[in-house]
Order: structure tokens, then sequence, then C-alpha cells
């Protein structure tokens, strides 16, 4: 082996395994101690899963929101039906208040024809 194929050989090693200065950039283990352990992040998840639990607590069950849902759909409904027969009777309402007025205007017209002198 010559020289030069020697020191192709080393740089293109250099490049593919770590140099010293590389491993000074690693943390250390007084580093490493500032890291959460896996008890620390287990205590933590029971923490959030208590804290979550707190909160959400109040609302309620999937069948409990369905169950309302589909009462208050119940009563959409009912006063719909409720409005359909209200705009009936104010129709018919309507109606019977036409109806008072042609018959009061006829009235009136032949009121004062009887009552005027002639």
């Amino acid at each position: 082996m010559d020289n030069n194929f020697i020191q192709a050989l080393i740089q293109a090693l250099k490049g593919i395994f770590a140099t010293k200065d590389d491993l000074k950039k690693f943390a250390t283990k007084n580093d490493l101690k500032r890291f959460a352990t896996k008890e620390d992040l287990v205590e933590l998840k029971e923490e959030l899963q208590q804290y979550i639990d707190d909160r959400l607590s109040h609302l309620p069950t999937k069948e409990e929101f369905f169950e309302r849902v589909y009462m208050l759909i119940g009563q959409l409904r009912k006063t719909d039906k409720e409005q359909i027969l209200q705009s009936g009777r104010l129709s018919e309402h309507d109606d019977i208040l036409d109806n008072h007025e042609q018959r009061i205007t006829r009235l009136e017209r032949t009121s004062k024809t009887v009552t005027s002198p002639s």
C-alpha cells in the first residue's frame, strides 16, 4: 500500500467516525443529570392524567350527551309543529278579519246611504 492510499483512507474515515472535537460536543454525565428519568416521566404522565380527568369530570358521557341531544331534537320538532299550527290559526284569523272588514265596509256604505238625506 502506498502512502497516498493510506492518507486517502484516513481522510475518508475522518468523515465517518467522530473525532475528539466531535466527542467534546456530546453531553456529559453531569449534563444528563438535568434530563428527566423514566420515573420522572411516569410521575408526570400520572399527574397529567389526573389533571385531565379532573378537568373532564364535569362533562357528560357520550351516552348522556346523545340522550340530551335527542331530547332537544324532540323538543324542536314539537315546537316546529306548534309553530305550524299557530301559523295556520293566524291565517284563519286573517281570513276572518278580512271578511269582517269587508262586511263592516259594506255596512258603513249602506248606513251612509240610509242616514244621509237625499
